[in-house]
């Protein structure tokens, strides 16, 4: 579903990239951080972090596949985190960061605000508005010494709050919370207490890690987090098809590996 609100948004974001002023002040970052100095423009820049890396799907080398999705990644990561540096200078030349990460990451805000939609009928412009804003707070909040991938554990992070927020609204007027498959389409279903997260987590993922290795990520994010699989697809730029079966795989690994702890 397509709207003016949210597409009017991205148009204007983009036209402010294009002003001499922003990209006087680009090119000013360039000088300050090495990640982005191989992009000449800020039209560089995007299309690099917007490029979902379907590319890499033509190595037949599965080892060498991985490998070269995870640099790629660890390369975003990079640029996530010197733009994420330059926003929190706050100074001028700086100002144009939250800009580019914004659009940077757009695909897996289209994604989230798809997924989320259900929760805003006929509310739109208030999704909009409220997905945008705890971006940037989150952006601006960000501690990048606690972050593995900058980019999925923002977008993430953005999804969790407009979500829980809109859970709380629902819940106290009454109505009933839609309910998510793995394909993200819309149901029905009582309300839930949301629950915090707790200091479990890091020893869950282990434990994953050690049973389905290269997948953790994927899985982490439709089971912990509770985000389709088409969300975590866009967020860790894998095909959709491939990051189904990849995550049935990975679930029969797990299913296997908790069977063989308990004998």
């Amino acid at each position: 579903m397509r709207s003016s609100t949210w597409d009017a948004l991205h148009e204007q974001l983009v036209r402010s990239t294009q002003t001499l002023r922003f990209q006087k002040h680009f090119e000013a970052m360039r000088q300050r951080r090495k990640s982005l100095a191989p992009f000449v423009d800020p039209a560089a820049l995007l299309d690099y972090l917007t490029d979902p890396l379907r590319a890499l799907d033509q190595e037949p080398d599965k080892q060498k596949r991985e490998e070269a999705r995870a640099a790629a990644l660890d390369n975003k990561d990079l640029i996530y985190g010197d733009l994420i540096r330059e926003e929190h200078a706050r100074t001028p030349q700086s100002q144009p960061a939250t800009t580019l990460i914004t659009l940077g990451l757009w695909p897996g805000l289209d994604s989230t605000r798809s997924g989320l939609l259900k929760y805003f009928p006929h509310e739109e412009p208030e999704l909009t508005a409220r997905l945008i804003a705890q971006f940037q707070r989150h952006v601006a909040m960000a501690n990048l010494d606690r972050m593995k991938r900058v980019a999925a554990t923002l977008v993430m992070n953005t999804r969790r709050d407009v979500r829980n927020a809109r859970e709380v609204e629902l819940s106290i007027g009454g109505r009933n919370l839609p309910l998510e498959n793995e394909n993200g389409e819309a149901g029905a279903a009582s309300v839930e207490p949301v629950e915090p997260p707790d200091d479990k987590e890091p020893k869950l993922a282990d434990k994953i890690r050690q049973a389905i290795g290269a997948d953790t990520e994927l899985v982490l994010l439709v089971l912990v987090e509770e985000i389709s699989i088409r969300e975590a697809c866009d967020l860790l730029e894998l095909p959709f098809e491939t990051g189904k079966k990849r995550y049935q795989r990975a679930l029969k690994r797990l299913r296997s590996a908790l069977e063989a702890s308990r004998d």
